[in-house]
């Protein structure tokens, strides 16, 4: 008796456009770019609210400022389905003279593919290529 074995490859698609736009407090590359402004631009944001957009989405003012203080001390951020409950994302950020943060480098995925061994396994090379722009641009690179 002959037995197929079919395969079916779950397809998937992220339809992020150029110029699309997403809330700062529930993504990794805006958490990452938040924790490092100064103080009145994080205010600003909180005051506009932090609404919800999935399962883990930080909505509480006091929550959203320790995740800034961890991803400062940390160097880098995690979105744990905050922005899409089927998602996760990690950021670091590319630091510019003057120790500011316009920019950073971002990896998103599904998080059938994208666990947390995952995101923690891809943190090293983000965070040394965010390094090496960041001198080149006449940054202080973040120390790992």
């Amino acid at each position: 008796m002959k037995s197929d074995i079919i395969i079916y490859k779950k397809a998937l698609s992220v339809d992020f456009q150029i110029g699309d736009r997403a809330r700062m407090h529930c993504t990794a590359i805006g958490k990452v770019m938040l924790a490092f402004q100064k103080s009145r631009f994080i205010e600003s944001i909180i005051d506009a609210g932090l609404p919800k957009f999935a399962n883990r989405t930080i909505t509480h003012p006091d929550e959203f400022q320790n995740e800034l203080q961890k991803i400062r001390s940390a160097g880098y951020a995690i979105d744990d389905h905050e922005l899409s409950d089927d998602m996760r994302c990690i950021a670091v950020p590319i630091f510019e003279g003057g120790g500011s943060v316009q920019s950073g480098i971002s990896i998103s995925g599904p998080d059938s593919r994208f666990d947390m061994t995952k995101l923690h396994q891809l943190k090293i090379p983000m965070m040394d290529s965010a390094n090496q722009l960041s001198e080149q641009i006449g940054g202080s690179p973040w120390s790992c």
